[in-house]
């Protein structure tokens, strides 16, 4: 089982030719309303690829909440714990260009009142996971104590958003997967080729992180195991992107499948790589989160080549 700690949005996505100029008005080509949040999307993913789910997440009592209940009830193997809260559910409002480039703007709501006190009321459930997964759209001290109480299971971090990310949080997890401006954000360092991004795991390394993953968006995700020192790149083919909004967490859902599964790390990530290339050619977040079988058979695995740098 893999257990999920973390945020729920309803989504507001607007596609557009372009995004605006500061002080322009522009006309949108279309608005849909889509469940999302880095936590769900993560936890979907997982659920989609056949793994049971424990999703702990807070909502408010409001339509919102309603329609994000309703659109997780679909995964018969996601277990999905609500903690109520007074405040609004969870909102993101995102931008999406005709590149399939994406600009995110969240208002975290009930996301923010997800206390470590409420998480643990699941601790038993908790306990029966080999794999945790937490993202950084609820509260800082949530996720210290996470990480505290959990230190032997394999933790995956998704430092985002960077303000919310605490240099702590690093103490003893098994991976820490940033994207490049959160890479650049966190240790200072612009990872133009291989040696900077050993630099950069090294920065991890030394609070005793496992592994470094660095998703880099079309160029795939690179792997540093503090043990090997060495740069693994997981490079995807070319594909027609409509929407990027939930690749990293669709990399992170699935990379934490394949590793519950007891696949080997740099299958694993080519894997994750394939999952997430998949994704980004569908327009939503959870709405363009594939199956296991149409990620089999899109043949991409098969086209994503791996290399030691």
């Amino acid at each position: 089982m893999i257990t999920v700690v973390g945020s729920i949005n309803c989504d507001y996505v607007l596609k557009m030719e372009r995004f605006p100029n500061v002080g322009e008005t522009i006309h949108i080509d279309s608005l849909s309303i889509v469940p999302g949040g880095k936590g769900a999307n993560q936890a979907v993913t997982s659920a989609k690829l056949g793994e049971h789910v424990l999703f702990i997440v807070a909502m408010g009592s409001d339509p919102m909440a309603e329609f994000l209940e309703s659109s997780l009830r679909r995964y018969g193997n996601l277990d999905c714990k609500v903690i109520r809260s007074s405040k609004k559910t969870g909102m993101a409002f995102i931008e999406v260009n005709e590149k399939g480039d994406n600009k995110i703007m969240v208002f975290r709501g009930a996301n923010g009142e997800l206390s470590f006190r409420d998480v643990l009321e699941y601790e038993d459930m908790m306990k029966r996971s080999d794999t945790i997964l937490l993202q950084c759209e609820i509260p800082l001290d949530t996720n210290l104590e996470m990480v505290k109480r959990f230190r032997g299971k394999t933790v995956i971090l998704d430092p985002s958003p960077v303000d919310s990310f605490s240099e702590e949080l690093l103490n003893g997890i098994a991976y820490i997967t940033p994207n490049r401006t959160e890479f650049r954000e966190i240790t200072g360092i612009d990872p133009e080729n291989p040696e900077d991004i050993l630099k950069g795991a090294e920065y991890f390394f030394k609070f005793d992180v496992g592994n470094l993953v660095l998703k880099d968006g079309e160029n795939g995700a690179y792997l540093v195991d503090r043990n090997e020192k060495t740069v693994l790149h997981a490079i995807p083919p070319k594909v027609d992107a409509i929407d990027t909004t939930a690749a990293g967490d669709v990399f992170n859902g699935s990379f934490a499948v394949f590793l519950s599964r007891g696949i080997r790390k740099d299958e694993a990530l080519k894997m994750a790589v394939a999952t997430a290339t998949l994704s980004v050619t569908k327009l939503g977040a959870q709405t363009s989160i594939p199956s296991e079988m149409e990620v089999r058979t899109s043949g991409l695995m098969d086209r994503v080549v791996v290399e030691r740098l």
